[in-house]
C-alpha cells in the first residue's frame, strides 16, 4: 500500500509552518489552506476599539491568526489591566511571539490536561470561576465564527464586544498544488486531510472537489483538531475521521495508524 500524503488545510503562517515541520520530519505534506486570511472588513472600527483596550477587563483571542492581525494593528503596549484569554497552546504561543508587551498580564487558558479538547468550552471552564472580576470582554476573531463563548459570557451578565480583526476569504487551488493532487489521483493514492476548524470542512470541499471529485475526498482519512470538527466531518460524509493534537508526532501517529 502506498503511503498517504498529508494535506494541511490550516490557513496562514501557522498552517504553512506546520506543513514545513511535517516535511522536515520526513513526511510528504502539502499546504492547501481552506481560506486566505485577509484584512478586517472595517479597519476604522478595529483601530477605534483597540484604542480603548484598557476599558476591557479581558480580551479573548480565538486563534493564532487573530493574535497576528491584532498585533499588526496595536499602536501602544498591551494594557496591564486587560487580561488575555486564549483557546489553546498555539494561540498562547502566538501571543508570546507577537505581543511581547502582554507577557506580564493575567492569563486565562486551558491547562495542558484539557488542551487537547481545546476551544471555547475548555476556556469557558477556566473563565466561569473568575467572572466576578470581569465586567466587559472583547472577543478578537474573523468576521464570522462560533458565537457560543460570547453567549455564555452574556448569559452570565458580562458585556461582550466582538471585533473582526481579519477576514476569511475563499481560497483557490493553485496550478502547482492542483498538479500535485492530480498526480496522487493518477497513482491511486488517497490523502490524509488535516482540518482545524468546522468552517473549513465545507470551504475545503468546495475548493478541492473540482480537482479531485467528491469520491476521492470521502476516501481520505481526515484528522481533526477538535471533537466538534470530528462531528461536523462525519455529518459531511467522511467515514475515516480521527482526532489529533497539532504536533508532528501526534499527526504522524494518527495519519498512519491502522
Amino acid at each position: 500500500m502506498k503511503s498517504r500524503p498529508v494535506v494541511v488545510t490550516r490557513p496562514g503562517e501557522p498552517g504553512a509552518r506546520l506543513a514545513r515541520d511535517l516535511v522536515a520530519a520526513g513526511m510528504e505534506a502539502l499546504w492547501l489552506p481552506a481560506f486566505i486570511l485577509g484584512p478586517p472588513p472595517d479597519e476604522a472600527r478595529v483601530a477605534a476599539v483597540l484604542a480603548h483596550l484598557p476599558t476591557y477587563q479581558l480580551a479573548i483571542f480565538v486563534s493564532a491568526a487573530a493574535v497576528e492581525a491584532t498585533a499588526q494593528r496595536l499602536t501602544a503596549p498591551w494594557p496591564a489591566g486587560t487580561a488575555i484569554g486564549v483557546v489553546g497552546g498555539g494561540t498562547r504561543r502566538a501571543v508570546v511571539e507577537h505581543i511581547p508587551s502582554a507577557a506580564g498580564v493575567t492569563w486565562f487558558a486551558p491547562d495542558a490536561a484539557t488542551e487537547g479538547e481545546g476551544g471555547s468550552e475548555a476556556l469557558w471552564h477556566v473563565l466561569s470561576g473568575a467572572l466576578s472580576q470581569i465586567r466587559r470582554v472583547l472577543i478578537l476573531r474573523a468576521q464570522h465564527g462560533r458565537e457560543w463563548l460570547g453567549e455564555q459570557l452574556e448569559q452570565a451578565g458580562v458585556l461582550v464586544d466582538t471585533l473582526a480583526v481579519y477576514a476569511r476569504l475563499p481560497a483557490e487551488v493553485g496550478a502547482p498544488e492542483a498538479a500535485q493532487v492530480q498526480r496522487w489521483l493518477a497513482d491511486n493514492r488517497t490523502a490524509v486531510l488535516l482540518v482545524t476548524s468546522s468552517e473549513a470542512v465545507d470551504a475545503f470541499a468546495a475548493q478541492v472537489e473540482p480537482v479531485t471529485g467528491r469520491a476521492w475526498l470521502l476516501r481520505s482519512r481526515v484528522l481533526a483538531s477538535h471533537e466538534r470538527i470530528v462531528t461536523r466531518l462525519r455529518a459531511a460524509g467522511f467515514a475515516d475521521v480521527r482526532f489529533t493534537s497539532l504536533d508532528v508526532d501526534s499527526i504522524r501517529k494518527a495519519a498512519f495508524a491502522q
